[in-house]
């Protein structure tokens, strides 16, 4: 006796036999986005919360990933120094590099990074550092400033303060220890307690001494400029040597920054306004300072830089 085909069993043989094999429907599972570390100094976006710098770069990594239609999410971590900076690279942990112009060329001959840009600030890739004197002071050159105080501003993307107030110093033959320097973030920390009469003597950058003065002209007329350095490189782009798996993507699109309203955004949230291929030509300044202030340090015995540990 044949036994009866059950339905379900019947439909399948019939299908199989006509060459239709059923498709069941399943749900795509996607794939787990790749990881892009971002890193940077905090030297070269000081003046900026450092929250701020995270989430721009984040942002980034968001167009990054929507203008190219690829999957990945983006890992900011901000640094110390360069020497940190150095080993995360080393240890993949950092793709897409900031550091301001200093510390990339303390770093640069043995840290495996690759410059792609350099930001600018009204224009120019570098900025310039004054040292101001009080007008009442009858301070007529750096001797003049043995046992004195001397604030340096820090804030802006930048280093170097310390380093040119250093080389400046014992280039005019002062020995160590007999200028005094405090470092202070903002500029009119640095600027008003000299305006003020609180010291006779600060460093801050030629934008935020013209920017106050055109608030206070008495600002202007109270302090005068004893030194100008020259022009020193703001901060630089690198991407680590070896990082392959979207480099031509990262590289364009942090080129393309500020022809497009979201880049710009991101821009002015780091205090820049565009970034622009490197040149090496245009870090010529801040190596001879580099050099100089390396060889203070021999002379007077005081200790190198970290970074240089690497070089």
């Amino acid at each position: 006796m044949n036994r009866p085909v059950h339905r379900l069993s019947l439909w399948l043989i019939l299908l199989t036999m006509g060459g239709f094999v059923p498709v069941l429907e399943t749900t795509a599972v996607e794939p787990d986005p790749s990881v892009l570390h971002v890193a940077f100094v905090t030297s070269a976006f000081k003046g900026t919360n450092k929250a701020d710098a995270v989430a721009a770069f984040s942002v980034w990594a968001e167009q990054l990933a929507r203008n190219r239609d690829i999957s990945v999410k983006a890992v900011v971590t901000a640094h110390a120094d360069a020497d940190a900076l150095g080993r995360a690279v080393r240890a993949k942990k950092a793709d897409l590099i900031a550091v301001s112009g200093l510390e990339f060329l303390r770093i640069q001959a043995a840290v495996p990074i690759d410059p792609l840009y350099i930001g600018t600030r009204q224009g120019s890739p570098c900025f310039l550092l004054l040292l101001l004197v009080r007008q009442d002071a009858a301070i007529d050159d750096l001797h003049g400033l043995a046992g004195h105080e001397v604030l340096l501003q820090s804030q802006g993307p930048m280093t170097g303060p310390q380093e040119w107030l250093d080389t400046i110093v014992h280039k005019s033959g002062l020995p160590r220890g007999s200028v005094r320097a405090k470092d202070v973030v903002k500029a009119t920390d640095s600027i008003l307690p000299a305006f003020f009469g609180r010291h006779v003597a600060c460093v801050a950058t030629e934008e935020s001494f013209r920017a106050m003065v055109e608030l206070n002209p008495q600002v202007g007329r109270t302090l005068r400029v004893l030194r100008k350095s020259p022009p020193l490189a703001l901060a630089i782009i690198c991407i680590r040597r070896d990082y392959l798996e979207f480099r031509r993507e990262a590289i364009e699109e942090m080129g393309a920054l500020q022809e497009t309203l979201r880049g710009q955004q991101i821009l002015a949230l780091l205090r820049y306004n565009e970034m622009i291929p490197f040149d090496e030509e245009k870090l010529a300044t801040t190596r001879a300072l580099l050099a100089a202030h390396l060889a203070v340090c021999r002379a007077t015995q005081a200790p190198e830089p970290m970074e240089k540990k690497h070089e």
